[in-house]
C-alpha cells in the first residue's frame, strides 16, 4: 500500500465540478498525482472501492455525498460544485 503522500498544489486543490465526466477527470488525475491505485484511494476515503469506481467512471449515481466528499478530502481537492445528477436517491 502507498503512503499517504504530500502532494503539490493540484489545479489550486479547488474544483468545480459541473458535469459527471469533469469530477471523473479530476478524481483520476489527483488519484494518479498521488500515485495510488483505485484500491488505495479507497482506503485512504474509507470508502468502498466501487465508489472510487463510479466516481472515476463519470457514472456517480447512487452514491451519498459524504462518500463523494470523503474521496476528494483524501484527494486533496475541494470540491465548489458538483453534478446536479448527484444527488441522493435520484435516478438518471
Amino acid at each position: 500500500m502507498a503512503q499517504t503522500s504530500t502532494v503539490a498544489p493540484w489545479w489550486t486543490r479547488r474544483a468545480f465540478m459541473h458535469t459527471p465526466e469533469r469530477m471523473a477527470k479530476i478524481a483520476v488525475e489527483a488519484r494518479q498525482q498521488h500515485g495510488w491505485t483505485v484500491e488505495e484511494l479507497s482506503i485512504q476515503a474509507e470508502v468502498p472501492a466501487e465508489v472510487v469506481v463510479r466516481i472515476e467512471s463519470g457514472q456517480p449515481t447512487r452514491i451519498n455525498l459524504p462518500q463523494v466528499h470523503q474521496v476528494f478530502r483524501a484527494l486533496q481537492v475541494k470540491i465548489l460544485a458538483l453534478p446536479s445528477s448527484l444527488v441522493v436517491g435520484r435516478d438518471n
